[in-house]
């Protein structure tokens, strides 16, 4: 358990809720690249399921920040927090 607080506590990943109830995972990786997955729904499960979604930029400006490319917006994003 230990490692997955590692992970999270480092900024690599983060999960967000937007004014709308929606839940989003914001993840950047090694090569400075990041990625935003939206939460689907629960079915009662022990774990949460994630799906990729196309709209990252416009996911990260409603969660705070305005500009930039998206690794550069995902970055200051996940920095901030």
């Amino acid at each position: 358990m230990s490692q997955a607080s590692d992970f999270n506590s480092s900024g690599i990943a983060k999960e967000f809720m937007t004014d709308d109830g929606r839940t989003y995972l914001v993840m950047r990786f090694a090569d400075r690249s990041g990625c935003v997955l939206r939460r689907r729904p629960g079915t009662g499960g022990a774990t949460a399921d994630y799906r990729p979604i196309s709209a990252q930029k416009r996911v990260v400006e409603r969660l705070g920040v305005p500009y930039g490319t998206t690794y550069q917006m995902i970055s200051r994003l996940l920095a901030q927090q």
